[in-house]
């Protein structure tokens, strides 16, 4: 979130200096680069705890394959020898399966979410009385005339944008979703399950890649299995994703006193934290 914080920023100062008007259409664009931006560089960063959760989820254990049929015990793996060479650039590549899916659930489900949330709390601040802009309204915008929102007016602010956004970008992006666990289980479960799924069949499901996968889906089982989960999904993002902003905006206002606004607001932020960081150390 500080990354979108500052390319929602630096996208807002650069279509100002080109003499740009700030609209609802141009701020939900922005928050849109900014938010998909942000989230594939997480993405890429974390995409080998996202696949060890996703095949730690998927399988279920004590010899119970992820389709329900029964596999007898099975001993422990033995070690495997340290990849080198070919071999060491084969398994760094199979840290990151999954990730090209990966990327197309998290991106656009960033965009959406940031291109909504950013006018809905916008909407709601300006409903309530207060300037969206500067602390605890995102981004850098807003009335002038209004008086920045008060950290009760921000959270509630942010509770009702977050939950309403993270709901709505959650299921949208089901089908997605469904399609990354299809590609990263493949080969899981043709290694827990006895052969349920044969190498060749995981690693065309690996190679096929995500618009091949939802054809595949959406031939087995039309809309409903593109759509499985959307409740429980949806149910999920929606509170999580309030809490989550909810929280941050807060701490993010105790850290900029005085309503610091824009990248350099920011970057005294980050220069206050550092500075507490580096007493702490020190004592």
């Amino acid at each position: 979130m500080p990354l979108y914080d500052y390319m929602l920023a630096a996208l807002e100062e650069n279509g100002r200096a080109r003499g740009h008007a700030a609209t609802t259409t141009t701020n939900a664009a922005q928050a849109a680069l900014a938010g998909g931006a942000a989230r594939a560089v997480a993405v890429l960063a974390t995409s080998p705890l996202e696949l060890a959760r996703t095949r730690a989820q998927g399988l279920v254990g004590n010899g119970v394959c992820a389709a329900g049929a029964a596999t007898p015990p099975r001993p422990p793996a033995p070690a495997l020898p340290k990849p080198q060479g070919l071999g060491a650039l084969a398994a760094t590549r199979a840290a990151w399966t999954g990730a090209g899916a990966t990327l197309a659930r998290d991106v656009p489900f960033s965009a959406l979410y940031w291109a909504a949330l950013e006018p809905a709390r916008r909407a709601v601040l300006g409903g309530m009385g207060y300037s969206a802009g500067g602390d605890g309204g995102g981004s850098t915008g807003g009335s002038p005339s209004l008086p920045p929102p008060s950290p009760g007016a921000a959270a509630v602010a942010n509770l009702f944008a977050g939950a309403a956004a993270g709901g709505a970008a959650a299921a949208a992006t089901t089908p997605l979703d469904v399609a990354k666990t299809a590609v990263q289980l493949a080969d899981a479960q043709c290694a827990a399950c006895g052969g349920t799924t044969s190498a060749a069949a995981a690693a065309d499901a690996r190679a096929r890649g995500v618009v091949a996968t939802l054809r595949a889906l959406h031939s087995a089982g039309g809309l409903p299995a593109l759509f499985a989960g959307v409740g429980p999904r949806a149910a999920r993002a929606a509170p999580a994703c309030a809490i989550v902003v909810v929280a941050y905006e807060l701490l993010k206002m105790a850290a900029m006193p005085g309503g610091g606004h824009g990248m350099h607001g920011m970057h005294e932020a980050a220069d206050r934290a550092a500075r507490v960081a580096l007493a702490a150390v020190e004592e």
